[in-house]
């Protein structure tokens, strides 16, 4: 538009007449200008945040990459298997190693070992490979050798439990 006008009072319309149309023109127009210093310290915070959602997952993430449902990582925190941060809403918030402890306490739901137990040894353990932390005592290796002795007597029962089925099955067919 070519002319010049006056700058309307916020909130209020200003008319303008329009030299080459011969119209007049209600205007309404408030402008802000943000200062490039708070554009700065914007864009600052939000590639701080960015980097944080990237270096945190929130529990959606952690069941995605781990294959455990989101219910069963609330059931681990609770346990006292897992932690997590908040967020100021209330999410939780995992860090990156929270993958290898989620793995490893699945290793050691699938070896037999109930969430007590895990709760006990997981202090003792490192989550990255299973190998024994800093902090782990010979109590540990009791405690696994334990561990391993009832597993291999319910292996044993259930090699009895597959015969008898087996002995069944053979006269079944006999007949």
């Amino acid at each position: 538009m070519v002319g010049e006008f006056e700058p309307a009072e916020p909130g209020r319309c200003q008319e303008v007449r329009c030299p080459c149309h011969a119209r007049t023109l209600k205007l309404d127009i408030s402008v802000r200008f943000k200062s490039r210093q708070s554009a700065k310290a914007k864009a600052k915070a939000k590639a701080k945040a960015k980097a944080k959602a990237e270096a945190e997952m929130r529990i959606g993430e952690l069941a995605r990459r781990t294959g455990v449902s989101e219910r069963s990582l609330r059931y681990h925190e609770i346990q006292g298997l897992l932690s997590a941060d908040r967020t100021p809403g209330g999410h939780r918030d995992y860090p990156e190693a929270a993958v290898d402890r989620v793995v490893r306490i699945q290793e050691l739901f699938a070896a037999g070992l109930h969430s007590s137990r895990i709760a006990q040894l997981l202090p003792c353990m490192r989550d990255a490979d299973g190998g024994p932390s800093a902090i782990a005592t010979p109590r540990l290796v009791e405690d696994l050798t334990a561990e391993r002795a009832r597993i291999d007597h319910m292996i044993a029962d259930l090699v009895r439990s597959r015969d008898t089925l087996d002995e069944v099955i053979e006269a079944a067919r006999e007949r």
